[in-house]
Order: C-alpha cells, then sequence, then structure tokens
C-alpha cells in the first residue's frame, strides 16, 4: 500500500517473474535498462559530493529494474517534524548521503560496521535520479528486484525516505550527532562505540545529552549545515537558523533530542523507571482510520449455489456469493475467482474465472463443458483470491449429471 506517495512506475527487463496487483503502480517491461549518465551511484567523502554514472561507468550502465516514484503534491506542506519543521529536500539528501559517506574511508564518520551491509547494497544498486524537487520525483535504478512491482516501488520510494531502520532522523537532529562524532566524541554504533572508547549515541537519555548539548550551541553559532558542498544546494541558511531555534525548544521542553513524524511523540523519558510517556502528535497528517481496514484479516466466507442436477450437454450456472462479516467482499479487492470442474472419477474437466454478476459472482458451464461429463456425481471448486489478504478462501458444490 502507498504511503506518502502518490503513483509509482515499474519498468523490468523483459523475461523477470515480476507481476503487479494495485492501480498505484504502473509495469512495464523493456528490452534493456539504460541508466542515465547523469544518474547519481556513489559519493566522494573528501569533496563530499555525489559521483555520476558518467563518471565512474563512462562505457554505460545498464540495471534490471527501473522505478519511477511521484511523491504527494503536498508533501513538502504536510509532513511535520514534531519540533515543528517542515520536511524538506534536505531530510531526504542526508539519508542518501549517509547510505555512502559512513561506509568510506574517506569520511570523517566512518565506521567499519557499517561497511558489510554497504557492500551487499553496492553489488545491486546503478544510481537514483531528483527528476524534480516539488512535487518530489523520483527515479531508482538497481539489479534487486522481488516478484512484486508494489514491493519495488516501495523499496525504492524508501531510499529516499529519512528512515535509518530504527527510526526517523531531521538532518539538523542529525547534524549534531554527526558533528559529536567527527570530534570522536561519540559513535552511531556500538560497535564503534567500543572501538573508539567513546559512548554510544542516545538521543533520548544519558550522557551523550549534554555532549548533544554542546554541539547544537556550535551549530547554532556557525549555523552549521552538513555535507555543505552537497546540501548547501538543498539547505538555506534560514531554514538551519530555524531548525536549530526548533530543536532548542524542543530539547528545553522535553528534555531530550529525540524527534520524529509519527502520530506520537516522545513526551518525557523516565530512564530509571525504564518509561516513556508517548502523546498524540497533532499535526500528524493521516487520519486515524486510515488504515482501520487492516485491524483484522479481510479473510473471505464464499458459498456456491446452482443446480443439484443437469443434463449432459446443456448449460448450467452456479452463483459464488464471497463475504466478509456478512457484507459482500468488495470486488476491487478481489484479483481473482477461479472455479475448477472435477468429474465422478475425480478428474479435472474444466477450469477457467467466475464473472462478476451483481453483488455476486457466476459460473458458467457451457454444453461443451458439461457435454465431456459421464452420468453421477461431480464437483464445482471455487478458490477466491484476495488483494488484501495472502489466505485464499474454498468453497464447493455438488451436482448430478443425468443422461442426455
Amino acid at each position: 500500500m502507498p504511503q506518502r506517495i502518490e503513483r509509482a512506475e515499474v519498468t523490468h527487463k523483459q523475461g523477470l517473474p515480476i507481476s503487479r496487483t494495485l492501480d498505484w503502480v504502473t509495469l512495464k517491461t523493456a528490452p534493456e535498462i539504460r541508466v542515465p549518465a547523469d544518474a547519481l551511484i556513489s559519493w566522494d567523502p573528501k569533496s563530499q559530493q555525489f559521483i555520476t554514472v558518467r563518471e565512474k561507468h563512462p562505457q554505460g550502465l545498464r540495471a534490471l529494474t527501473k522505478t519511477g516514484v511521484t511523491f504527494e503534491r503536498d508533501l513538502f506542506r504536510k509532513v511535520q517534524w514534531h519540533d515543528g519543521s517542515l520536511l524538506s529536500m534536505g531530510d531526504i539528501m542526508i539519508g542518501l548521503i549517509l547510505a555512502f559517506d559512513r561506509s568510506m574511508e574517506g569520511s570523517t564518520i566512518f565506521d567499519t560496521a557499517t561497511v558489510p551491509a554497504f557492500k551487499a547494497f553496492e553489488e545491486t544498486f546503478r544510481g537514483f535520479r531528483i527528476v524534480q524537487q516539488d512535487p518530489l520525483v523520483v527515479e531508482y535504478y538497481t539489479d534487486s528486484w522481488l516478484m512484486d512491482a508494489e514491493c519495488i516501488a516501495g523499496g525504492a520510494a524508501a531510499a529516499f525516505w529519512p528512515n535509518y531502520g530504527f527510526g526517523p532522523g531531521a538532518w539538523h537532529n542529525l547534524a549534531i550527532g554527526i558533528k559529536a562524532e567527527a570530534a570522536n566524541q561519540v559513535a552511531f554504533t556500538s560497535t564503534k562505540a567500543n572501538r573508539q572508547r567513546v559512548e554510544w549515541l542516545n538521543y533520548v537519555a544519558g550522557p551523550t545529552l549534554a555532549i548533544l548539548d554542546r554541539n547544537l550551541e556550535a551549530a547554532k553559532a556557525e549555523n552549521f549545515i552538513p555535507y555543505a558542498p552537497t546540501l548547501g544546494k538543498y539547505i538555506t541558511a534560514q531554514e538551519a537558523r530555524t531548525r536549530y531555534t526548533f530543536l532548542t525548544h524542543w530539547r528545553q521542553g522535553r528534555g531530550h533530542f529525540w524527534i520524529g513524524q509519527g502520530p506520537f511523540v516522545i513526551q518525557r523519558v523516565s530512564p530509571v523507571e525504564k518509561i516513556v510517556e508517548l502523546r498524540r502528535f497533532g499535526r500528524f497528517p493521516d487520519p486515524s482510520t486510515k488504515w482501520v481496514g487492516f485491524d483484522e484479516p479481510r479473510l473471505a466466507t464464499a458459498a456456491v449455489s446452482g443446480p443439484s442436477t443437469i443434463k449432459v450437454g446443456s448449460e448450467a450456472g452456479f452463483d459464488v456469493r464471497i463475504t466478509f462479516r456478512g457484507r459482500p467482499y468488495p470486488a476491487q479487492d478481489i484479483q481473482e475467482v477461479k472455479y475448477l470442474l472435477i468429474d465422478a472419477k475425480g478428474e479435472l474437466v474444466a477450469n477457467g474465472q467466475a464473472q462478476k454478476a451483481g453483488e455476486n459472482w457466476r459460473v458458467v458451464l457451457s454444453p461443451q463443458v458439461t457435454g465431456r461429463l459421464a452420468p453421477g456425481s461431480n464437483r464445482l471448486e471455487v478458490v477466491v483470491v484476495s488483494k488484501v489478504v495472502s489466505i485464499p478462501t474454498f468453497a464447493a458444490a455438488t451436482f448430478t449429471t443425468l443422461p442426455r
């Protein structure tokens, strides 16, 4: 299901077994997919600039999949960090930078703990492009693929979203941690913290809060923009001043540095008692009912009705009623209703698709199909495949065939 995404288009190399289920994704195939020369594929930690495909692969580069993602048009006006800052391109670009920078030896925050995952990522990554900024449209190229186009599109979109596995990160919130790690005062990972004999960075409690306080003051004093050679194109001096002011007020009011975008904020932290108090974030843009359809699995119930006897060689119709909690199952949420016709010997005689007919579905056995049945007892089995749950529903009806 899409979140903060308006639509996506997945193109894959011909021959891959990829399919689409939902309409927010368009699926296409191509004999080959060439990665644009201006796509960004790597990072120079010294110059703090991205490296293009043209620079790294002057001979050209191909990919197995290309995904274009169009984010919601009001993305930068409705998504808000808990401290009051609006989501910006800086939040998105710093995430793309950190995907490379932390794993490169020339970086001021190089961390060997991140290298294995980065090497695995590098093997299949083929580049990305920011097509336009507002509304945000991006392209992502990779040799990694899944059988569901929706999962490919979601994975591509996630690459641009400022989430770091353990939670989200705003650029100004990350900046003070980056500043502290570069000075060898803290480390983002426990592995590096143990190796360097420094504190493992904690935005919620503990001794690193005081370290972050000092780095916040330093960042405010110089109006610090991390990775300025690149992020300076996306973050203005005014945005930096505003963000550090908001973060200062947040720290003073809540006593910690953890800010996110979700429906709950961390209001209060009591580390000794091991209690975290959450409160509703009133500026969260989604209604509380957005995902209510998933509060329980929408497993379909099916019943098949039709004639108990038919003549061999005559047409026969059967109704399939599909419901959830006694109400008709939405047709748009049904992928297919398939039938199997099994004769008295237990052999499959025919199969096909049921057709929508009002509130029900209908299976019509043509005279040619029933003509292949011998007199006796037969079984019509129906399989309902939903788009919203992975468990199919089965139903069956028996009938007797009479001689012509």
